[in-house]
């Protein structure tokens, strides 16, 4: 729902992580790295920190890729580098401050960190901060 792109979240799951992955497919190296932002920017090159998303901290803390809002449907997609993953959700809910795909991402985050870290994960806290702001808090990983 962003850049015009009509396409199933597996989709866009499989673009981001061509995008962002550890091989690059989509773009060279060189241009992929100047897209991920910093630990404390907001923005990289066309490209969101979402670590907020987490609802961690430490090592499983980083995540980045993109929001999307077209009229009536918001989503958000995520390549998560810890766990070299990519996740993807849309919603058909239209809302002013966007956060429903930001705890969607938190809460199903967790759950498949947790699987494939072989643990439990628990959230015990989520707020809205504004418009980026879809933050949950979670147990660590």
């Amino acid at each position: 729902t962003a850049s015009d792109i009509v396409a199933t979240p597996a989709t866009i799951a499989d673009l981001t992580w061509e995008v962002y992955g550890p091989n690059y497919a989509i773009a060279p190296e060189a241009t992929a790295r100047l897209m991920i932002p910093g630990a404390r920017d907001i923005y990289g090159l066309a490209t969101f920190n979402l670590s907020m998303n987490t609802g961690q901290s430490g090592k499983y803390h980083p995540a980045y890729g993109h929001l999307g809002a077209t009229y009536g449907y918001q989503s958000i997609t995520a390549y998560f580098p810890a766990l070299q993953a990519s996740l993807t959700v849309a919603t058909n809910i239209e809302r002013d401050y966007q956060e429903q795909p930001g705890y969607a991402m938190c809460f199903a985050y967790n759950e498949a960190a947790a699987l494939m870290l072989n643990t439990t994960a628990r959230c015990v806290e989520s707020r809205s901060t504004g418009f980026y702001g879809a933050r949950c808090k979670c147990e660590p990983l």
